[in-house]
């Protein structure tokens, strides 16, 4: 049996072939089928145009105009008068006709005086950027006049409270005011890498590691004047002007009317030269100090540094031995006497380009001790913080000073020094920084930013313990955490 649907449907469909007029189909020619790039720019038939341009027609007349009440919807289901504009040129080029009318007539109706159905205009804030090229002053007066809710990041994210306080003096039962310096003597390779060595120095406020060049070999002459000036001669250094003087004796000479006494301000200028022109200085300086040594009487006292290099993980030092001269001056005329000299400090060994070779002779240093390592904190940092993570020269004289002072930040210190002559040391342990920082403000110095060279019976009349040792040529000086 047939379907009746399906016999319906061939029945309409001849209704509608047999309406066709005569000779519409089949008669006209054929020709060859038009390239894709030519069918995009054929004329639509007029058929086509002609039933959309129908339907367009009896769609606008059943669809009602927005009112107040619908607002919203009417935004969310028409296409914005922006949108029209956009659009309607790229199906100008695509068919190359006019848009219907319709189309315009929808366009005017969205284009109403109604303010509710307006675009407003959003006010917003510049917004903050790490990357932004804007000058400090810019970005000060946008936190001054910002008005975010948000409320301002804190600085800190330790827990508020004050400023630590100095602390009190240690609870200690006898005090012994020079105590023994720690020492350890190296003797091999395996000793030297040990982690008995990082344990050991970790647990002493400050260590003197004897015998570690040896063992591990390291070429000191890397760190020379001589190799320094052929490596960079035109490297700028710090020069700090100072006058020689004995070891126990910092006498005030702001004054010349008044007699000299021992003050805890330390009196230097800074200045800055390069290493080529300190090089010569220092030349001269000790030919003129061994001169004067053999046409005066000699007053056996202290022996000095006369160079450095330092990092937070390790400092290196560079001294020559010398006998200072200096009796105490109970007038402005003994002024003329005493020598002026000049220290060369913060000599920055940061560029591996340009220090190439003593960087890598340093990596000879055992792992707790080296410049870069897993383990050191300052290494994760991602830029070079002079003094902390890099390396820094000191190229000294005879009788040359460093004044007292915290480590930065408070990290450990290592000091090697490079030779010919001894350095002297002077240190005191981290929990008695509080009654130093007391005889700082005592004696009008600030404890953090000045200079100052402490008196040794000052410090003994506190019940301050002193560690005082000599570091020869060689000997690496360990210093812990303060």
């Amino acid at each position: 049996s047939w379907n009746p649907d399906l016999i319906n449907r061939i029945n309409q469909l001849q209704s509608c072939l047999a309406q066709i007029p005569e000779g519409a189909i089949g008669k006209q020619p054929r020709g060859p089928l038009p390239k894709v790039e030519e069918a995009f720019t054929l004329p639509i038939p007029v058929e086509l145009t002609a039933k959309q341009q129908q339907m367009a027609t009896a769609s606008s007349t059943n669809t009602p105009l927005p009112t107040s009440s619908s607002n919203n919807l009417s935004i969310q289901q028409c296409p914005s008068a922006s949108e029209i504009v956009s659009t309607t040129p790229s199906s100008i080029l695509t068919t190359n006709v006019k848009p219907p009318i319709d189309v315009v007539r929808i366009d005017k109706r969205l284009l109403t005086n109604d303010q509710s159905i307006r675009p407003k205009r959003i006010k917003t804030e510049q917004t903050l950027s790490f990357t932004s090229n804007a000058s400090s002053i810019d970005l000060q007066q946008m936190i001054k006049y910002s008005t975010s809710p948000l409320p301002p990041l804190p600085v800190s994210y330790l827990p508020d409270g004050h400023v630590p306080k100095p602390p009190q003096m240690p609870k200690i039962g006898s005090l012994d005011l020079n105590p023994a310096t720690p020492s350890v003597i190296l003797e091999t390779r395996r000793e030297a890498t040990s982690a008995q060595l990082q344990q050991y120095c970790l647990s002493q406020p400050i260590c003197i590691v004897r015998g570690l060049a040896n063992v591990l070999k390291l070429d000191l002459g890397l760190f020379s004047t001589k190799t320094l000036v052929e490596t960079q001669p035109d490297h700028t250094i710090e020069v700090h002007t100072q006058r020689q003087q004995a070891i126990d004796e910092n006498f005030d000479f702001s004054s010349v009317t008044t007699p000299l006494k021992n003050v805890w301000k330390y009196q230097s200028t800074r200045s800055y030269t390069t290493i080529a022109k300190y090089a010569q200085y220092q030349a001269y300086s000790y030919h003129d100090m061994v001169k004067d040594e053999l046409n005066e009487p000699i007053l056996p006292t202290i022996n000095t540094n006369s160079g450095s290099i330092a990092n937070s993980n390790m400092i290196m030092t560079n001294g020559t031995a010398k006998k200072i001269i200096n009796k105490p001056p109970t007038n402005a005329s003994s002024l003329s006497s005493i020598r002026i000299i000049k220290s060369g400090a913060n000599v920055d060994l940061s560029d591996e380009r340009k220090w190439t070779a003593q960087l890598s002779e340093l990596t000879k240093l055992p792992l707790f001790m080296r410049v870069v390592s897993a383990g050191n904190l300052l290494s994760h940092v991602g830029y070079t913080v002079l003094g902390m993570n890099s390396v820094q020269l000191y190229m000294k004289v005879p009788g040359s000073r460093a004044p007292g002072h915290q480590e930065n930040n408070n990290f450990c210190a290592i000091n090697i020094n490079i030779g010919p002559g001894d350095c002297e040391w002077f240190a005191v342990a981290n929990e008695y920084w509080g009654i130093i920082h007391m005889l700082c403000e005592k004696h009008g110095v600030d404890f953090l930013t000045g200079s100052w060279w402490p008196l040794l019976d000052d410090l003994y009349d506190a019940q301050v313990p002193v560690y005082r040792f000599v570091q020869k040529p060689g000997d690496l000086v360990f210093v812990n955490t303060g």
